[in-house]
């Protein structure tokens, strides 16, 4: 590796550069490796979490399935954590994300909503992000039969789930739906790769600035060039956030998407919004492979201390 990545952990070297192609036999071959790898995680369980496999109707209709966690022990009226999880806009929830969800809700005693919206390529914006907005709005609809409380929703995911989280919170602001909290891991938010980082880290591990690229340029295909950006396309590019819930952005530190994710913390702050920073050393887009890592460890605990001060009181 070159010296741009000195300092990076150990764990991280030995990963490849991967430029993923966006072509439909490319992602379906990955998205079944996807749905093979977490059938066991998903089979075995967790004796102190009930799974409820549900199904929110879009707004054409379409069934999204919604994985639902509860704790065994949870209270009557109970907050809710919708988790988008990430993919590249293209790619299905892995056993991490599987394993996180579980753990936000053992540790908070929210109900968590693992939300499975429609895929890029077939699928792409806006209809992902109707998909992720629909279930914040089934959430408040259906909250007295399913035990949730609307004065404490928070939306959250990493990666091009960051993008909805952060849509989904710009959109209910908008709509003056309330938000308690956003958290952020290392989020998806500006179409316009132009940052240092996406220009500097084309070939980082795992996910680098030319996957980057084409990840915008299939999700933002059916938005015609030198026209307006429709909104909530790109977050990071809005520029009213004043109103924005309390946000926990983090970020890793060789990751093409590091830069858009400071400078939305920044544009936050100035708007007087409370951001919560964990802008992790050592690091790579979708670190937590790498359990033995203590910065892993470390950043969950951070995730939840936030969910915990944000819905928990």
């Amino acid at each position: 590796m070159t010296d741009k990545y000195k300092g990076m952990h150990p764990a991280y070297r030995k990963v490849k550069s991967f430029n993923l192609a966006f072509n439909p036999f490319m992602v379906g071959l990955l998205n079944l490796m996807m749905r093979l790898t977490r059938w066991n995680t998903v089979r075995k369980g967790h004796p102190q979490i009930n799974v409820a496999n549900l199904k929110v109707p879009s707004t054409d209709n379409h069934p999204v399935p919604v994985y639902e966690m509860t704790p065994v022990d949870a209270e009557p009226a109970r907050p809710v954590i919708l988790y988008y999880h990430g993919g590249a806009f293209a790619l299905s929830w892995a056993s991490l994300h599987w394993e996180a969800c579980q753990t936000y809700a053992l540790e908070t005693g929210a109900t968590v909503l693992l939300i499975d919206y429609r895929l890029g390529p077939r699928h792409v914006f806006p209809t992902p992000l109707d998909d992720c907005y629909r279930a914040l709005e089934w959430v408040r609809e259906n909250a007295a039969q399913r035990g949730y409380d609307t004065n404490r929703i928070a939306v959250a995911g990493d990666s091009a789930g960051g993008y909805f989280a952060a849509a989904v919170a710009q959109k209910a602001c908008d709509q003056n739906i309330p938000v308690t909290s956003s958290l952020l891991i290392y989020p998806v938010l500006d179409s316009d790769c132009k940052t240092t980082s996406a220009t500097e880290f084309t070939d980082a591990p795992l996910w680098n600035g030319v996957s980057n690229r084409r990840m915008w340029d299939m999700f933002l295909k059916n938005v015609p060039d030198g026209k307006p950006e429709p909104p909530y396309a790109s977050p990071g590019h809005r520029s009213k956030l004043a109103g924005q819930p309390p946000t926990y952005i983090e970020t890793a530190e060789f990751d093409p998407l590091r830069d858009e994710g400071l400078a939305y913390a920044d544009a936050l702050a100035a708007a007087g919004v409370q951001v919560d920073r964990n802008e992790t050393k050592g690091t790579i887009h979708g670190y937590e492979m790498a359990q033995g890592n203590p910065v892993v460890a470390e950043s969950m605990t951070r995730r939840c201390n936030f969910f915990k001060a944000t819905l928990c009181n």
